[in-house]
């Protein structure tokens, strides 16, 4: 690994408008970090045949714009669907979620920040929502409870919408998918640091790392972060972000986040997901739905799916995020209103 260069000081970021949405830039690194590019003999990462044709033909039919590969701290592989993909910052989606993750890894380190206290401490706002039980680490761990479904597209709720959302349900409080709680998370950063998301990202995480070009954080009409989706980066400043976390949190000899918080969210692996679909037995008869492994308990929600499972596969399966991805395979979505409704064979297959 090369060691990482201390990063310059760096001007604020600067608020920009294109189009639409309102954007931040955030500033390239003042020293980048070297990505060692593999192969002695002069050839471009990729050519010594490790991208086969039929990869390049996947590629290319994909409309991927940029594939880059670094093994054992070396850019072995480095594709490009064309020449100003890799200058150009590229929308990372919910790989922002994972960036602004690693920040809350740092400030906990650090003490500035609580994992076990109500979010409601740094974010006063929050209290009478939705979001006034919550702590810091539920909103980590998606375990904020309630009755939510992540659908597509999504539509950005600002936060007033975030302060003033339904109230969940603590006591059924198991994972559920929700962009919302990174929302809400950046905001707890923003609140407990006195820095503002595009200036901690700058700071703890892209100077650190040693990007080499600048990056985007879109705004919303407010002026808020998207914190569950808003960031873009240049390939190879992906690539740096990733090694730092394969590094356990280090960049050479500079450690970035904390090792303990990065191995605190790999857990063991986890069943299978989504769970597939009910099986006929011989007899004809639909096998009777398995109890929860786990022993948070199922509660039901508006869509009639058990979705407070402990993670397990609960009453077939049918979390709401589960009624979700078999709507989309066919399945009727009435069929998800409740557990003993559901087909007992896919559409379109004989009975």
């Amino acid at each position: 690994m090369t060691a990482a260069a201390v990063a310059e000081p760096h001007t604020p970021p600067a608020r920009r408008q294109t189009g639409p949405v309102p954007e931040v830039v955030l500033p390239p690194s003042g020293a980048p970090t070297p990505l060692v590019r593999a192969g002695s003999d002069g050839a471009a990462p990729g050519e010594a045949g490790l991208l086969t044709p039929a990869m390049l033909s996947a590629l290319a039919a994909s409309d991927t714009d940029a594939f880059l590969v670094v093994h054992d701290g070396r850019l072995v592989v480095e594709y490009c669907g064309s020449p100003e993909a890799a200058t150009r910052s590229h929308p990372l989606w919910s790989v922002t979620k994972s960036v602004v993750g690693a920040l809350a890894g740092i400030l906990i380190e650090r003490g500035q920040v609580d994992p076990q206290a109500p979010a409601t401490v740094y974010v006063p706002e929050l209290t009478g929502g939705g979001y006034a039980a919550a702590t810091v680490r539920d909103l980590l761990d998606m375990r904020t409870g309630g009755d939510h479904l992540e659908s597509y597209p999504l539509t950005q709720a600002g936060r007033a919408d975030l302060a003033g959302t339904g109230a969940p349900d603590p006591a059924a409080a198991a994972f559920s998918y929700r962009s919302a709680d990174t929302d809400v998370l950046a905001w707890v950063l923003e609140a407990a640091s006195g820095r503002d998301l595009a200036t901690l990202l700058t700071e703890e995480i892209l100077d650190p790392i040693g990007t080499d070009a600048a990056g985007v954080l879109a705004l919303d009409a407010n002026g808020h972060p998207l914190a569950s989706g808003g960031l873009a980066l240049v390939p190879r400043d992906v690539a740096r972000f990733a090694r730092m976390l394969l590094d356990s949190g280090s960049v050479g000899d500079r450690h970035v986040v904390p090792a303990r918080f990065l191995k605190d969210t790999t857990p063991a692996p986890r069943t299978r997901w989504p769970p597939s679909p009910p099986v006929r037995a011989r007899s004809g008869r639909t096998p009777p739905p398995r109890r929860c492994s786990s022993r948070r308990r199922c509660t039901a929600t508006s869509s009639g799916c058990p979705s407070r499972d402990g993670g397990d596969c609960c009453a077939w399966g049918c979390t709401a995020s589960w009624c979700s991805s078999t709507a989309m395979r066919g399945w009727p979505w009435s069929s998800c209103r409740s557990p003993r409704t559901l087909p007992r064979t896919p559409p379109g297959r004989a009975r």
